[in-house]
């Protein structure tokens, strides 16, 4: 949606409180999104969808080196 909208950027954890706000109203209290992957779904959408990697900025990971 905020693609088709010609953002060019877009926060992982915008996208994550939308997912928290949807799954709210539905009634889904089944599981809940960790705030500690967010960078890392960032970083796999990115591989998973390589045209649209640079909708996310990414910064290098102090737990990963």
């Amino acid at each position: 949606m905020l693609i088709s909208r010609n953002y060019k950027r877009i926060g992982a954890k915008q996208i994550f409180e939308y997912i928290r706000f949807q799954t709210m109203i539905s009634g889904n209290d089944g599981w809940k999104l960790n705030n500690s992957y967010t960078s890392d779904y960032a970083r796999l959408f990115g591989e998973e969808y390589p045209h649209w990697s640079g909708y996310f900025q990414k910064r290098v990971c102090k737990s990963k080196n």
